[in-house]
C-alpha cells in the first residue's frame, strides 16, 4: 500500500513539473508570435512542446486512474446520474 502511495504522489509531481517546464517554454517565447508563424522550424519545435504537454499530463492521469476508481468503489460515489 505504501509504494501505491507513492506512485500517485509521483505522478502528481511529475504532472506539476511537466506543467512548469511548458510554461517557462512557451513564456520564453512571449512577445515573439509573430517569429513562431513565419519561422517554419519553430512551429514544429512548438507543436513538440505542446504534444509534450499533452502526452505527460495524460500519463500522470492515467497513473492515477487506478486510486481514483478504488476511491470512487470504496465511497459507493459514481459519475452516473441518479435519474437514469
Amino acid at each position: 500500500m505504501a509504494a501505491q502511495k507513492g506512485a500517485i504522489v509521483a505522478s502528481v509531481y511529475l504532472g506539476i513539473a511537466v506543467i512548469l517546464v511548458v510554461t517557462n517554454w512557451l513564456l520564453s517565447l512571449r512577445g515573439n508570435s509573430g517569429t513562431v508563424s513565419k519561422d517554419v522550424p519553430l512551429r514544429f519545435v512548438w507543436f513538440g512542446v505542446v504534444a509534450y504537454l499533452v502526452v505527460s499530463l495524460q500519463g500522470s492521469v492515467q497513473a492515477l486512474m487506478p486510486s481514483i476508481a478504488s476511491f470512487i468503489l470504496r465511497t459507493g460515489s459514481s459519475a452516473t446520474p441518479t435519474w437514469q
